[in-house]
């Protein structure tokens, strides 16, 4: 089983709830950690490496962003288009 997986020197940092069923009777939650094992400088963690299951939160959330603005977008050309097109007329 692998938890928390990152190369040394790096920490290991997730957002998300996380579920990790050590057996059949007992089950890890951890919600928002940060953790390295090995090789610090300092007192300070080492570079991010994030968790997959924190992507799937912002990835959606980027995507319905990007879509609303194409939306907008659109809908500007188009009423500006419309208003332009009034003051003439086709020959």
């Amino acid at each position: 089983m692998v938890m928390f997986e990152t190369v040394v020197g790096h920490s290991f940092k997730c957002v998300s709830e996380q579920r990790i069923q050590l057996s059949a009777q007992l089950q890890m939650k951890t919600t928002n950690i940060r953790l390295q094992a090995f090789d610090f400088e300092g007192d300070c963690f080492g570079n991010v490496d994030e968790c997959l299951s924190d992507y799937t939160v912002v990835l959606p959330v980027v995507g319905a962003i990007v879509v609303v603005l194409c939306i907008v977008g659109l809908a500007v050309y188009k009423i500006r288009q419309r208003h332009q097109s009034l003051g003439y007329q086709r020959i």
